[in-house]
């Protein structure tokens, strides 16, 4: 009988058999899946790691997409894992054993573009608030630094910022500004000192306003991370800091808590 390509089997089954298919593939997985989870102990961040990789091979050994897909969704659930870091795992992992680089597709999308813009000026907010009040270097110090900001030009200012607070304890605009060479990027430079910051006057409305605006551009630099990250013990731990963020609050009198 001639070769038949496993996409094309998957396509000619009818709703019943393939669920029925599903069904029996997706117990046969989850048993063996169970099984191999008791190799390893789930507390210790190191062999949950290990567990996972695991887990991702097993995932690899569906030649077709549409199943592969399926119990990477299925098993993100029943661990309670974000199915896009553990879809990334699966690829780099795949991409590992065939001896070449992961490099995820970036998403474009509309609503994507909207979470850009929201990126963008939660960026300059910040950075407008931190020439405004140098006692927020403080404040965020060990949750937010200049990694943080991607987008350009914020990402060089914020350098420079950064840069400035830890090695002179302030920060002179004029300096930052007499750097850029167009008057475009001095202009836009100029425009994080001279900005009226309007923020609630009540502790508690300010205090949540850092912590949004600190969550929105974490969150954005995690997932950032995760798109480009190559190592797979690093993808763990981005895994564990957004975790981490779902649960931060900052404090301004004692940072994070």
């Amino acid at each position: 009988k001639p070769f038949k390509d496993p996409d094309e089997l998957i396509q000619n089954l009818s709703a019943e058999e393939f669920k029925s298919r599903m069904e029996t593939a997706r117990n046969s997985f989850f048993y063996e899946i169970s099984i191999m989870e008791k190799e390893y102990h789930m507390e210790d961040p190191e062999e949950k790691t290990k567990f996972m990789n695991e887990a991702a091979k097993k995932c690899l050994s569906f030649e077709n997409e549409i199943e592969r897909n399926n119990y990477i969704e299925a098993f993100s659930r029943e661990y309670g894992i974000h199915s896009e870091d553990f879809r990334h795992l699966v690829n780099r992992i795949g991409a590992e054993l065939v001896g070449t680089s992961y490099r995820p597709k970036e998403q474009k999308s509309e609503n994507r573009k909207h979470i850009d813009d929201g990126y963008v000026q939660a960026q300059k907010f910040i950075l407008t608030w931190l020439c405004e009040d140098v006692t927020l270097f403080r404040v965020l110090e060990g949750i937010l630094d200049e990694k943080d900001f991607i987008e350009e030009p914020y990402a060089e200012i914020a350098g420079m910022l950064f840069h400035q607070y830890h090695t002179e304890g302030e920060v002179v605009p004029a300096k930052i500004i007499s750097t850029f060479r167009s008057k475009e990027e001095q202009s836009l430079a100029t425009s994080f000192f001279n900005s009226e910051l309007i923020i609630a006057d009540k502790p508690e409305d300010k205090e949540k306003a850092l912590n949004e605006v600190v969550r929105h551009i974490k969150k954005y630099s995690l997932d950032h991370q995760s798109r480009t990250v190559a190592d797979i013990s690093e993808l763990s731990n981005i895994i564990q800091e957004k975790k981490k963020l779902e649960k931060m609050y900052i404090s301004f009198n004692g940072g994070k808590k």
